[in-house]
C-alpha cells in the first residue's frame, strides 16, 4: 500500500508542477524574450531489482527552458543591424530631401545666379538687371549658408544621440552585470526567467551597439562590442564614455576607459549614427564646400579682369573661403598650420591628417588612413601641396604632433557677398580698342586680350600706326613687320587684325571708360557656369552639385533597401525563435487538460491506496 501511495503522491506532485508551469507559460504569452518552460521528469525506480518491481513513480528533475542559443545569437545580430540601418536611414532621408528639393537645394539658386549674369551680359548698362543679379547672388550665398547649417544641425543631432545611446548602453550593461551575479550565485538552481531577462537585455543592448557574447562556466555571460571592447565581464562593467574629438572640440568621440574607440564601434544606433556621419554628412559638407570655393574663386578672378560702370577695376564679389587646419589637443610643440588652394581642379574635398614624424611630415587621408603623396617643405614660399591644397607651417613641432586639414568642410558657411552695389559688376572688358575714322584699309581690330594684368602700363593709352601694309609702330616705338594673322602685343595686352591695313591706318588701345556698355567680362562671368573647373576638368559647378545630390540620394536609397531586407531577416529569425521558444496557447490549453486529468488520476491513485489500506486495517481487526 505504501508503494502505491508514494507513486500516487509523486504523480500528484508532477501534475501540480505541470499545471504551475503551464499557467506560468500562459501568463507570459506576451512577455518579450520569454522562453516557454516544461518540467523535466523521469521514472523513479522501485525498491528492488527483481522482475516483479513495479517502479516507484516519478521524479521531478527540474524545469526545462526551451531555448536555442544559436537563434538567440541571430536575433542579437539582426537587431543590431536593423537598428543601425534605421538610425542611418532616418538621417539619410533628411539629407536627401534637403539637397534634392528644388526649394532647399543648391541647384535652383545656382541656376538663378548664372541666369542673372546672362541678363547682365545681355544689357550691361541696365541698373535694374544688375540689381536683380545682386539679389540672386545674395540668395546663392544664403543657400550655401542654409545648407551648411542644416547639415551641421544633423551632425549636432548625431552627437546628442550618441550621448544618449552611450548612457543607455551603460545602464543595460549594469543590469546584465547584476543578473550575472545572481545567476552565478544560484548555480544549477538558476530560475529560467532570469536567463530570459538577461537575453532580453543583451538584445536591447545590441540595438544600441553591435555586441558579441561569451558564456562562462559559472553561468555568467561576458559581453563585448563587435570591435572587441569589453562591456561586461562577469559582475564588472566597463562603461563607455564621451569626450571631445581630438581635432574638433564641438564633436564627440566615444571612449572606453582612456582609449578612444569611435572607429572600432559598429552596429546598433551608435554604428548607424557614426556611419551617417562618415558616409553622408561629412562628404556632403566637403562637396558643398568645394563648390563654394570653386565658384567664389572663379567669379572673383574674372571680376578682377573687368571694369565696373564707374570705370574702376572690378573688386571681389564674394569672400574667398580658405581651408581650415585643426591642431590636435594633444600637441605639445609650437607648430601651426594653415590651409589654402593651389589648383581647384585637383581638390577632392577630403580631409587629411598631417602628422610630424620627428624627421618630417606624413599626410594621410582622414577617412581611410591612406598615405597621400605631397610636395614642398611647408614654408610660406614653398608650402606643402597635396591634391591642389596648400599647407603652410610655422613654429616647431614635436614628433607625434598632428593637424586635421579640412580644405572645404566648412567653406560653404564662410561665403559672403561683399557688395550690394549693382554698379560693382565688372561687366566691361578692362581694355577697349578702336579704329581711326580716317582709315582707308579694310582691317578691323579685335578686342584686347589681357596677357599680364600686373603690367604697370596695361591701361596706358597706345596707338598702333601702320607705316605700310606690312609694318607698324606703337606710339613712337620702332617699326615692326606685320603679316596677316599676326598678333600685336604691348604693355601686357594683345590684339589681332582681320582684313588688310593700309599705310597711315591707325588703331588705339586704352582703358575702358566709365559707363561703357561693353559686355565682354559679363560674358566671361556667365561662361563660368559651363567651365569644367572641377575633378581635373571633368565637372562644372552644376554637375559637381548634381553628383553630390545623386550620391546622397543613392546612399539614402541603398540604406532604405538594406533596412527593408534586414527587417525581413529579423522577422524570419524572430519567427524561428518563436517556433522553438514561444508560447502556443493551443498547446498550453491542451497541456492544462492533460495535467488536470493527470492530477485527477493521481488523486484517484492516492484514494485507491487509502481505501485498500482501510480495508486491510478493517480485516486485521476481526
Amino acid at each position: 500500500m505504501a508503494d502505491l501511495l508514494n507513486i500516487g503522491s509523486s504523480a500528484l506532485a508532477a501534475a501540480t508542477k505541470g499545471l504551475d508551469l503551464t499557467g506560468h507559460n500562459i501568463a507570459n504569452v506576451g512577455t518579450d524574450g520569454y522562453s516557454r518552460q516544461r518540467i523535466d521528469q523521469s521514472a523513479r525506480p522501485g525498491g528492488s531489482v527483481s522482475r516483479l518491481d513495479t517502479g516507484g513513480g516519478v521524479v521531478i528533475n527540474g524545469t526545462q527552458r526551451i531555448n536555442d542559443a544559436l537563434l538567440e545569437s541571430r536575433l542579437v545580430r539582426d537587431g543590431a543591424e536593423v537598428s543601425r540601418l534605421d538610425a542611418f536611414n532616418s538621417l539619410a532621408s533628411r539629407a536627401d530631401s534637403l539637397l534634392s528639393d528644388s526649394s532647399s537645394g543648391l541647384s535652383g539658386s545656382l541656376n538663378s545666379f548664372f541666369s542673372g549674369l546672362e541678363k547682365v551680359a545681355s544689357d550691361p548698362a541696365s541698373t535694374a538687371t544688375r540689381q536683380a543679379a545682386i539679389g540672386s547672388a545674395q540668395s546663392l550665398v544664403d543657400r550655401f549658408g542654409s545648407l551648411h547649417d542644416e547639415l551641421t544641425a544633423i551632425d549636432s543631432e548625431i552627437d546628442q544621440r550618441l550621448g544618449q545611446a552611450v548612457t543607455t548602453v551603460n545602464d543595460l550593461a549594469s543590469s546584465i552585470a547584476k543578473l550575472n551575479r545572481t545567476i552565478s550565485l544560484a548555480g544549477a538552481n538558476t530560475p529560467a526567467d532570469l536567463l530570459d531577462q538577461r537575453n532580453t537585455l543583451v538584445q536591447q543592448l545590441s540595438t544600441q551597439v553591435g555586441v558579441t557574447t561569451l558564456s562562462q562556466d559559472d553561468g555568467s555571460l561576458n559581453v563585448f562590442t563587435t570591435g572587441g571592447q569589453p562591456l561586461v565581464i562577469g559582475e564588472k562593467v566597463t562603461a563607455l564614455g564621451t569626450a571631445a574629438d581630438l581635432y574638433r572640440p564641438g564633436r564627440l568621440d566615444i571612449t572606453s576607459g582612456t582609449a578612444t574607440v569611435t572607429k572600432q564601434l559598429s552596429g546598433g544606433v551608435i554604428g548607424g549614427l557614426l556611419d551617417a556621419r562618415r558616409s553622408l554628412v561629412d562628404p556632403a559638407l566637403e562637396k558643398l564646400g568645394r563648390v563654394a570655393v570653386s565658384l567664389t574663386t572663379q567669379i572673383n578672378a574674372v571680376q578682377a579682369e573687368g571694369v565696373t560702370l564707374d570705370g574702376s577695376t572690378g573688386a571681389a564679389l564674394f569672400s574667398s573661403p580658405g581651408g581650415r587646419a585643426f591642431a590636435a589637443t594633444t600637441n605639445t610643440g609650437s607648430a601651426t598650420a594653415s590651409a589654402g588652394f593651389s589648383d581647384l581642379g585637383k581638390v577632392t574635398g577630403d580631409d587629411y591628417l598631417l602628422r610630424s614624424t620627428g624627421s618630417g611630415w606624413q599626410i594621410t587621408r582622414a577617412k581611410s588612413g591612406e598615405t597621400v603623396p605631397f610636395t614642398g617643405t611647408g614654408s610660406s614660399g614653398d608650402p606643402l601641396v597635396v591634391e591642389g591644397v596648400t599647407i603652410t607651417l610655422g613654429g616647431t613641432p614635436v614628433s607625434g604632433d598632428s593637424f586635421r586639414i579640412s580644405p572645404t568642410h566648412d567653406a560653404a558657411a564662410d561665403v559672403r557677398l561683399l557688395t550690394t552695389d549693382p554698379r560693382s559688376f565688372a561687366a566691361a572688358g578692362r581694355l577697349s580698342s578702336s579704329a581711326s575714322l580716317s582709315n582707308t584699309g579694310t582691317a578691323k581690330v579685335s578686342s584686347p586680350t589681357v596677357l599680364d594684368s600686373g603690367n604697370s602700363q596695361l591701361t596706358s593709352a597706345a596707338t598702333i600706326t601702320f607705316t605700310s601694309a606690312s609694318s607698324y609702330q606703337i606710339g613712337s616705338g620702332p617699326s615692326v613687320s606685320f603679316a596677316p594673322g599676326d598678333s600685336i602685343s604691348a604693355n601686357g595686352w594683345s590684339v589681332t587684325l582681320s582684313g588688310t591695313p593700309k599705310a597711315g591706318d591707325s588703331f588705339s588701345v586704352s582703358a575702358t571708360p566709365a559707363g561703357s556698355s561693353d559686355n565682354r567680362n559679363a560674358r566671361a562671368l556667365a561662361d563660368i557656369a559651363q567651365a569644367k573647373s572641377l575633378d581635373g576638368g571633368r565637372n562644372t559647378l552644376a554637375s559637381a552639385n548634381a553628383a553630390l545630390v545623386t550620391q546622397t540620394g543613392a546612399t539614402a536609397l541603398q540604406v532604405s533597401i538594406a533596412k527593408a531586407a534586414a527587417t525581413a531577416v529579423q522577422t524570419q529569425s524572430q519567427s524561428e525563435r518563436d517556433a522553438v521558444s514561444g508560447v502556443n496557447l493551443d498547446e498550453e490549453a491542451a497541456n492544462l487538460i492533460r495535467y488536470q486529468q493527470a492530477y485527477q488520476a493521481a488523486a484517484q491513485v492516492i484514494a485507491t491506496a487509502s481505501s485498500l489500506f482501510d480495508t486491510l486495517l478493517a480485516a486485521t481487526r476481526r
